[in-house]
């Protein structure tokens, strides 16, 4: 069982951000949090099980932290079905966000692809997702799901999205 890992940086403006690792049934889960004058908005992944090829967030079952130009960076990696999948997760002051890269290698038709989060608590700090590079971001009952635009079969799919201060999830 692997243990709990954290990355954590300055996100400006009197912001921490923070991504904390944990094991989670046979895969890691990750929950983002932004912290201002002692309040915190947390987001947690929701995972899926071992039955799941589409899971509701890529399962990954390895993880690595890097210091890469003088910050923690988070490399993981996982499998589902026949899919492979992999994620960079950086936290950087200058551009003020925590930074999500996912890829997924297919060959098959797929289910849906995304990174799933609920968000439990209500604090007076905010925080905004911002989708970048091909996805959008949208809310289903409780969760919010980043999705890739498009999704060709027998490709490598990637998305990009942010966590930053804010005032809720948008897109941008």
């Amino acid at each position: 069982m692997m243990a709990p890992q954290t990355i954590e940086a300055s996100l400006g403006h009197d912001c921490v951000g923070r991504v904390y690792f944990f094991a989670w049934q046979d895969r890691i889960a990750h929950s983002v949090e932004i912290q201002q004058n002692g309040s915190s908005q947390i987001w947690e992944s929701v995972e899926g099980n071992d039955q799941q090829d589409w899971p509701p967030s890529p399962p990954f079952q390895n993880l690595s932290i890097q210091r890469i130009r003088e910050s923690d960076v988070a490399l993981l990696v996982g499998m589902a079905g026949k899919s492979h999948w992999s994620l960079s997760v950086d936290i950087d002051a200058e551009r003020g966000s925590i930074r999500f890269d996912v890829a997924c290698r297919i060959t098959t038709d797929t289910g849906q692809l995304r990174s799933t989060y609920r968000c439990p608590s209500v604090a007076a700090v905010e925080c905004l997702v911002v989708t970048g590079n091909g996805s959008t971001i949208r809310q289903l009952e409780n969760h919010w799901c980043v999705e890739p635009d498009s999704v060709d079969s027998s490709a490598t799919v990637r998305w990009i999205y942010d966590f930053k201060f804010g005032a809720g999830p948008a897109n941008k």
